[in-house]
């Protein structure tokens, strides 16, 4: 006998050791003042039988207790679950006031630990259902909350005919929680953690140009379980939880769960205040939003300038080059004397980035600037390239913004004179950039005959371009580079963002119908390797193109 009080002595302080993290109802010993027993049977998921001791250890009698407010609807799963969970268990028993007695049975409140009871527990995991005969019992509020869990998690009897995906934040989940959730190394999941340190993703295709082993196929089987901007008011916990990178992520994503049920946020800035995410607000703010929109673009407060005008102090600075960078981005443009219409274009001037690092500093680089929306620095960048002074420039930057929005184009030359607006005109729109301009002709890929007649080429230039037998490059100066042909030549075309006049110059063989296949599987699926190109246009058997184009051909 010594020994079994012993025994009961030692589990009954393990009770009071708990640290389990609090979801619902949790008891302070000292006012609650519950009674101490161990469960020595289990008679259903919600029924079980407890030897009550007192504080000398010794047995004082044995009740038949029912879990207040929880209906297991006599599941075979919820009493294999209670019976692993408490036979043999010491409980704390915190019998109802209100409920009477039912055949013998009293209603309470079992606690395994001090913070959270049993009745929730197997509420929150779905092993059974609130019972609304109970509405009146003490603390029913807490069973609402712990089923409301279950419910939006789809767990145990609300669990679908199909699995759920499980979703991810990728622009705030952990190295580990990328690993297991994509199925990748650790060196995979970090070159996407250092990929997004630069530029935040905004669709799955983005992973294409973090790493090669992130194939087309692989991007199809994890589109859906990515997000890349978290609704805090329907997101799951799992999803939740992948907000933080912190061992008690999960934890912290409860607490936020609990917190929406009855009070959903109505702005981002409400979660700032709430104590599981301070320290962690700031990282995670970008990427929240209360919209029901996980895959809303995701703009960031960053400078930005236009890559076509901004000089190399900009380009340094705002933009992230390397001074080599910059002084050879410089020469290339002078080289060129066209717009830039991708930043992705620069891969194929012997430029020393490679399409990732491109790729991550993109969100401050622009190659058209919306007059209306950009902000001073980016509008600033806009006349570096006249040499202006920073007085000048400031000068002008707020004509600009006074005058906003401006409704018609004749408005902008009348703002910043006529002068600066010529020179502007191919780096800069309203709004929406038009569609009545002539799309540029790309003229590495087109015919020579098509490039003369489509640039109303006449005499020695004429000439020179049908007589061509070079590809242009950077270091070659465009020896038609008039005013009225800048805008309207290209030397490479991206692919991606090509509109439909734009696919049907890179080559006379794009045909129409090819042209729009072109666009209708960029839809679903953008492109962002030859392979793909070369893939889709064997699919269409026009596989003879890749050759023409592949050269000249950009993704981003």
């Amino acid at each position: 006998m010594k020994h079994n009080r012993l025994f009961l002595l030692v589990v009954v302080l393990s009770l009071f050791l708990s640290t389990i993290n609090v979801f619902g109802k949790g008891i302070i010993l000292e006012y609650d003042q519950p009674r101490i027993g161990v469960v020595i049977d289990v008679i259903d998921g919600n029924a079980i039988r407890v030897m009550y001791i007192n504080s000398k250890l010794s047995i004082t009698e044995t009740k038949l207790i029912r879990l207040v407010g929880v209906n297991t609807l006599s599941s075979d799963k919820s009493y294999e679950y209670s019976k692993e969970q408490l036979l043999g268990k010491p409980v704390f028993i915190l019998e109802d006031k209100v409920l009477p007695t039912d055949d013998g049975y009293t209603f309470a409140y079992v606690f395994l630990n001090t913070d959270e009871s049993y009745n929730e527990l197997l509420l929150r995991l779905g092993y059974g259902e609130l019972d609304e005969n109970h509405l009146n019992a003490q603390y029913y509020q807490d069973l609402v909350d712990a089923q409301f869990i279950a419910v939006r998690q789809e767990l145990g009897i609300y669990k679908t005919s199909e699995t759920p995906v499980n979703i991810l934040n990728i622009n705030t989940a952990s190295s580990t929680m990328l690993e297991t959730h994509l199925n990748i190394s650790k060196a995979q999941a970090n070159s996407i953690i250092n990929y997004r340190t630069y530029n935040p993703i905004n669709s799955s295709e983005e992973l294409g140009y973090i790493n090669s082993v992130f194939t087309l196929d692989f991007i199809k089987e994890k589109r859906s379980g990515i997000h890349y901007i978290t609704d805090i008011n329907t997101a799951t916990v799992y999803e939740l939880s992948s907000l933080f990178n912190t061992f008690d992520s999960l934890n912290k994503a409860y607490d936020i769960s609990r917190e929406r049920i009855f009070s959903p946020f109505i702005e981002i800035e409400e979660l700032k205040y709430f104590d599981v995410v301070i320290g962690y607000y700031e990282l995670m703010e970008p990427f929240l939003t209360v919209e029901l929109n996980n895959n809303i673009l995701i703009e960031t407060d960053k400078s930005r300038i236009n890559v076509n005008t901004a000089n190399k102090t900009e380009l340094i600075e705002i933009g992230g080059f390397t001074e080599s960078q910059a002084t050879i981005l410089d020469k290339f443009r002078n080289d060129t004397a066209y717009p830039i219409y991708s930043i992705f274009e620069l891969s194929k001037a012997n430029f020393p980035m490679q399409n990732y690092d491109m790729t991550k500093y993109s969100d401050e680089l622009v190659t058209r600037t919306n007059v209306n929306t950009a902000g001073e620095v980016e509008l600033k960048s806009l006349f570096s390239s006249f040499g202006l002074s920073d007085h000048l420039k400031n000068f002008l930057v707020n004509k600009i913004i006074s005058k906003r929005p401006m409704q018609s184009y004749s408005d902008l030359s009348n703002t910043i004179g006529p002068t600066f607006y010529k020179n502007l005109e191919p780096y800069i729109y309203l709004d929406t950039i038009p569609t009545n301009q002539k799309a540029p002709i790309n003229i590495n890929t087109a015919e020579q005959l098509d490039i003369a007649n489509y640039l109303n080429l006449e005499g020695d230039l004429r000439s020179k371009v049908t007589n061509r037998s070079y590809a242009y490059t950077s270091a070659q100066a465009i020896d038609f580079e008039s005013v009225e042909n800048v805008h309207l030549i290209t030397l490479n075309t991206n692919i991606n963002t090509a509109s439909y006049e734009e696919l049907m110059n890179m080559n006379s063989q794009i045909t129409p119908t090819l042209a729009k296949k072109i666009i209708e599987y960029r839809s679903y699926y953008p492109l962002y390797n030859l392979a793909d190109i070369e893939q889709l246009l064997e699919e269409n058997d026009k596989y003879y193109i890749y050759d023409l184009i592949k050269n000249n051909i950009v993704f981003y």
